[in-house]
């Protein structure tokens, strides 16, 4: 029986092809994860409310008549322990039926949205009443400490007027 001589430059190509193939699968599985990260930090506070955006808002509201909307910036940390207090006060109250959010760092721009809610100046975070197709009330109309409970207090009072 004849032995059989392999080449040393199909090694050198083994070698060389493996070294890719593990240098590419390192970059897309860390790109992969800074991806996911990055997604699950913006949406992570208000996750448990049903979201709303800029594209389907008329609808929405042409759908929906009387809607409340709270509205927030994903990205700023300012108000991090605001929303997290805020989420567990709605879910111990039963109120994330009755809200929809909608993230301004998703919105093209700040004026198409006063335009929809024809408001005059747009503070957030914020939660808008909406009745026939318009921003009938707002929580604060200018900026200022913001109390996760005047929230539930405000929406708690609207949800008890219908």
């Amino acid at each position: 029986m004849t032995t059989r001589n392999i080449p040393f430059k199909n090694y050198v190509i083994l070698g060389i092809i493996s070294l890719v193939t593990f240098a590419l699968l390192y970059y897309f599985v860390d790109f992969y994860n800074r991806e996911k990260a990055y997604e699950s930090s913006i949406h992570t506070r208000m996750r448990f409310l049903s979201e709303v955006k800029e594209s389907e808002i008329e609808n929405y509201i042409l759908d929906n008549h009387d809607v409340i909307i709270y509205i927030s910036d994903s990205t700023d940390d300012a108000y991090q322990d605001f929303e997290k207090q805020l989420k567990t006060l709605m879910n111990h109250q039963n109120l994330t039926k009755s809200v929809v959010y909608m993230d301004m760092n998703k919105i093209s721009s700040e004026k198409n949205i006063k335009n929809i809610f024809h408001l005059d100046t747009l503070v957030y975070p914020n939660v808008l009443i909406v009745s026939d197709a318009a921003a009938t009330e707002t929580l604060y109309t200018e900026n200022q400490e913001k109390n996760p409970r005047e929230v539930i207090y405000y929406i708690q009072k609207h949800l008890e007027e219908e």
